[in-house]
């Protein structure tokens, strides 16, 4: 398996299980690079129709995928949720359109979020237990999805 650095270049990835690439928001000509050698992408969305309809291209790169390879998998997480909320609800509904996978996890809507990556570090070196907890869930998720 190969991964491409920021400068576009190959690199080889075969002595790690993982490897987590934080892509654009938008679909470009790496971003589908990046999904053509992954074996599994999670799409963060927004409960907005905004980051819906951006969603529409990368899920059509997907979808190609998908139908190549079965074993690949792709799921949305739902991000900066406002609990209880209306839209949230109208979101999922509307995501379930596309055809993929909508984790149970989410990530709330929480200061220590843009907080923790101002000064360099990660919610789990934070004492928030809830954001802890959001992205241990994630993880568990994510893990037993991909087995």
């Amino acid at each position: 398996k190969y991964i491409i650095d920021s400068s576009s270049n190959l690199i080889l990835a075969k002595d790690y299980d993982f490897v987590i690439i934080d892509g654009a928001p938008r679909l470009s000509s790496l971003m589908i690079e990046i999904v053509k050698c992954s074996d599994l992408v999670l799409i963060p969305i927004k409960a907005s129709p905004y980051d819906l309809w951006g969603a529409a291209d990368l899920v059509g790169v997907v979808k190609q995928k998908q139908a190549t390879y079965k074993d690949f998998k792709a799921f949305f997480l739902l991000t900066q949720v406002i609990h209880n909320t209306k839209l949230v609800k109208e979101m999922e509904g509307a995501l379930l359109e596309y055809g993929l996978i909508i984790l149970t996890s989410q990530i709330k809507h929480r200061m220590i979020y843009p907080e923790s990556a101002s000064v360099g570090k990660s919610v789990i070196n934070s004492k928030n237990t809830d954001a802890k907890k959001e992205f241990s869930n994630l993880t568990k998720e994510v893990l037993n999805a991909k087995s």
